[in-house]
């Protein structure tokens, strides 16, 4: 199910959703501000609650929030992008690489956006730009520092160590040292 109506939502939730939004900083916050907020803060309330509803596995309610950050600010990339995650959580492949395309059309040089949405395309078995939105992983800010990554494939080995690169799980690296 990709859409429904949200229960209540609790303030254990937003204060969760807000710690999981603010942990990059150490910023913590135990309850949001009362009284009249900005647009902006009503946005960004919308969206950190939507992350902690989907942290407790919640989607459905989280979609609600994101919609509501999204009327808000019809560009926020941010929400469109999380969104997506939600919906992908779901597997709503189809809605989730609309809410990937939005966050991609709102900024355009999210790496993060456009590697999810590879992961949306190669679901649906669509290869051709599934692949080759794949290689936005190496601009992606999750991937660990590397030197020189990827080889290019154009450019003579002979002589030189190679570094096999263990990004898809143990059980690929082990398949790859067997040859």
């Amino acid at each position: 199910m990709c859409c429904a109506s949200s229960p209540t939502i609790s303030t254990r939730c937003i204060c969760w959703g807000d710690r999981a939004t603010n942990r990059q900083n150490g910023a913590r916050r135990s309850v949001y501000p009362t009284g009249d907020r900005t647009e902006r803060q009503n946005r960004r309330r919308a969206s950190s609650l939507g992350k902690g509803l989907r942290a407790l596995n919640r989607h459905v309610e989280a979609l609600v929030s994101y919609a509501k950050a999204v009327t808000l600010r019809p560009d926020y990339a941010k929400a469109h992008f999380n969104r997506g995650n939600a919906l992908l959580d779901m597997r709503c492949f189809h809605a989730a690489i609309a809410s990937f395309d939005k966050a991609i059309a709102a900024k355009p040089d999210d790496a993060e956006a456009y590697w999810n949405l590879s992961m949306c395309c190669l679901a649906q078995g669509d290869y051709q730009r599934g692949w080759q939105l794949f290689e936005w992983r190496w601009k992606a800010e999750l991937r660990p520092l590397e030197p020189d990554l990827p080889w290019p494939g154009n450019r003579p080995i002979d002589g030189k160590t190679i570094l096999v690169l263990a990004e898809q799980g143990l059980g690929n690296s082990l398949q790859v040292c067997r040859y």
